[in-house]
């Protein structure tokens, strides 16, 4: 795996990455992006970290740059920081082909967030799960019977 073949929104082991770079005095290890964020500079193993190519707001793709400068943005995470799984707020912006193969996630606001729990339809213009969509869903059936029953009568 190269970094500019990485889908976003998903983890990949450094280990496996054909075209990362090896820090000087650090060959088999590497740190992570949280650890330094929290002043921790620890190095781990290259087995322990994960890379994740996330989809900013004002991510890029420019393939012809390679590597970790081909768009988006990388983290790496040790064990005590790994990938929650949840999409990017901006994933529909990355082209088609960085996007992993899954199906849609929830784009109702949770505290300031997408909830990102798998989408079970598209309602109200936006991908929703089935704990958002419900409402909606028990809302048009209602509005359907009504219609029927007027249309009865």
């Amino acid at each position: 795996m190269r970094y500019e073949d990485m889908l976003i929104d998903t983890a990949y082991n450094l280990a496996e990455i054909e075209n990362r770079d090896i820090k000087p005095g650090h060959p088999l290890e590497n740190q992570c992006t949280y650890c330094l964020k929290q002043k921790n500079p620890a190095w781990y193993p290259v087995a322990d970290i994960q890379v994740v190519r996330i989809w900013k707001i004002n991510s890029v793709y420019t393939p012809e740059k390679g590597g970790a400068d081909s768009g988006g943005w990388y983290s790496w995470r040790c064990p005590r920081h790994s990938f929650d799984g949840k999409p990017s707020l901006y994933a529909e912006n990355a082209p088609q082909h960085l996007r992993p193969k899954y199906t849609h996630r929830c784009k109702t606001p949770v505290l300031g967030r997408p909830c990102g729990q798998v989408a079970v339809g598209f309602l109200n213009e936006r991908w929703l799960c089935d704990e958002h969509a419900r409402p909606i869903i028990l809302s048009l059936r209602a509005e359907e019977l009504l219609r029927a029953e007027d249309d009865d009568a």
